[in-house]
């Protein structure tokens, strides 16, 4: 089946900090003119999706907040579902895409949390670049106090320009163990499959039409596989081409390519291996045919469907 749709990873796929990487806006309008439909699947937090859309634009991507699906987004979603009729606080421990995702969903949000302090029903936890003791000690005080703990995502770092900073799995590792070991109740983004199941909703496809192009092996390559979809691993952000060779099980990437830039030419030779291996069925289909019943070459192609 050919793949229509694709899942692609921001940080270390599209870009690096604010860096495209080479090539890849012109083969995201080359797959777009194909027809491939294009959504964005990131574990990021700091950014709400209209500031991404913001993003990719001066980066020469043309992309609709719509089509983006943070890990912010995600927990709006998946506290709009839990909440029903009442109305939930929440502390959120990240940045402004977080916040401003939770908010735009009706959610009311505490900046702290002290002893004896209003009550939350919910600790989020995303990236938090401006991470404090006073922000570690609210979001204890929460938890032991009996609100519920959501992760955006336990990624240890992020990607950036020049290397690596700690990722959101730092801070939700701190804030567990300063609440006595008390875990998440639910990882929003990968390697959970909740993000990709609504991207798979909105494409309206098979999970045999759709791929998930990401740099990170137990993040993107791992969600993809055990989604069941095709797992496709980039070498610009932070698998290196050794490591991905050595991933075995769940971790295996489907295929491995340079860049995001290289997914144009790979669909390419897919539509062409799947077209010639359809050729070679009817071929053979042909001869099968003509030796036992010695068909004329028009009425073979009839049958086999040839037009």
């Amino acid at each position: 089946m050919k793949i229509n749709s694709l899942a692609i990873d921001f940080d270390g796929v599209v870009f690096r900090g604010d860096t495209p990487v080479k090539g890849v806006p012109s083969a995201l309008s080359k797959l777009r003119s194909a027809g491939v439909k294009l959504f964005f699947l990131t574990n990021n937090s700091s950014k709400s999706r209209a500031d991404y859309a913001r993003k990719l634009s001066k980066m020469g991507i043309k992309t609709s907040p719509e089509d983006i699906f943070t890990s912010a987004y995600g927990a709006s979603l998946y506290l709009a579902a839990k909440k029903g009729k009442k109305k939930l606080k929440i502390l959120a421990i990240g940045e402004v895409g977080l916040k401003t995702e939770l908010k735009r969903a009706g959610f009311s949000l505490v900046n702290s949390v002290g002893w004896g302090g209003d009550k939350v029903d919910y600790v989020v936890v995303g990236v938090d670049r401006k991470f404090t003791y006073a922000k570690l000690h609210s979001a204890q005080n929460a938890l032991l106090n009996g609100a519920k703990f959501i992760a955006c995502n336990t990624d240890p770092t992020w990607p950036i320009e020049k290397g690596f900073i700690p990722g959101s799995g730092s801070l939700v590792s701190a804030i567990s163990v300063a609440s006595n070991g008390k875990k998440p109740e639910i990882v929003i983004g990968k390697p959970n499959t909740y993000l990709l199941s609504l991207i798979q909703k909105k494409a309206n496809c098979k999970k045999s039409e759709l791929a998930m192009v990401d740099d990170r092996l137990d993040t993107g390559i791992a969600v993809a596989n055990k989604f069941g979809i095709t797992s496709i691993l980039v070498l610009t952000g932070a698998t290196s081409k050794q490591e991905g060779k050595r991933a075995r099980g769940k971790f295996k990437p489907k295929i491995t390519l340079n860049s995001l830039a290289d997914v144009p030419k790979f669909l390419d030779a897919e539509a062409t291996d799947a077209y010639v291996k359809k050729i070679l069925a009817i071929e053979e289909r042909h001869f099968k045919l003509h030796q036992k019943r010695r068909m004329s070459l028009k009425e073979l192609d009839e049958l086999c469907g040839v037009r």
